[in-house]
């Protein structure tokens, strides 16, 4: 991953929401409702870094090469 996504997401993982709360390495979510919450808020951070990278990607014209193994993305 991107060192601006992982500092946005060692920023979020000391932010605080609704039935959620950051705890440095990860999040602790309340199951009715926080938990829906702070997906949300991680696909937020992510999907802005997403476009982001692929802006760069293309403007830097990677091509990266085929492969028949499956995408696999881990949020640690």
């Amino acid at each position: 991953r991107s060192a601006e996504l992982s500092a946005a997401l060692k920023t979020l993982f000391v932010e605080k929401g609704d039935g959620w709360n950051g705890v440095m390495t990860g999040i602790v979510a309340d199951l009715t409702g926080g938990a829906e919450n702070a997906i949300a808020r991680v696909d937020d951070v992510v999907r802005r870094h997403r476009v982001s990278e692929a802006a760069v990607q293309e403007t830097a014209k990677v091509d990266a090469p085929a492969s028949d193994q499956p995408v696999v993305v881990v949020l640690d």
